[in-house]
């Protein structure tokens, strides 16, 4: 579980880290990118950022599923 939530964090901390980035080198900080590109990182980060946290958070439900499993088998085998 404590597995499952510094990874979440670790994702979340990088990805929105990356946002003020972007907006820091796109047409409204420094022009450094193109319109275009802007709307392509940002629906990119977005889609990770989702994504990401969707597969972290049902494998760390799996992993509490399976340990639930595991304890009720034992405590009927007593």
């Amino acid at each position: 579980m404590v597995a499952t939530f510094t990874t979440v964090r670790n994702l979340t901390v990088v990805v929105w880290t990356l946002y003020p980035i972007v907006w820091i080198l796109a047409p409204t900080g420094l022009g450094l990118l193109l319109p275009d590109t802007q709307v392509l990182v940002l629906t990119y980060l977005d889609l990770v950022s989702k994504v990401g946290f969707v597969v972290v958070a049902v494998g760390g439900l799996q992993s509490v599923r399976s340990l639930e499993s595991a304890r009720i088998t034992a405590e009927s085998a007593d």
